[in-house]
């Protein structure tokens, strides 16, 4: 058995990019409402981690 990753080909060759709501103010691509969270951290972390400030 040879040690090769699988790579999945999709169907699609070509699929389109998600659509985002954009900012009329500024026409960039309006953020999530959840951009502001660091969701690198653990989130057990930001439950139990005192020093933090409250969600």
């Amino acid at each position: 058995m040879s040690e090769e990753p699988i790579v999945s080909i999709p169907s699609d060759p070509t699929p389109a990019p998600p659509a985002q709501p954009t900012d009329e103010k500024s026409g960039e691509a309006a953020r999530p409402r959840e951009a502001h969270l660091d969701l690198r951290m653990p989130i057990l972390e930001v439950l139990t981690n005192p020093n933090l400030p409250d969600l």
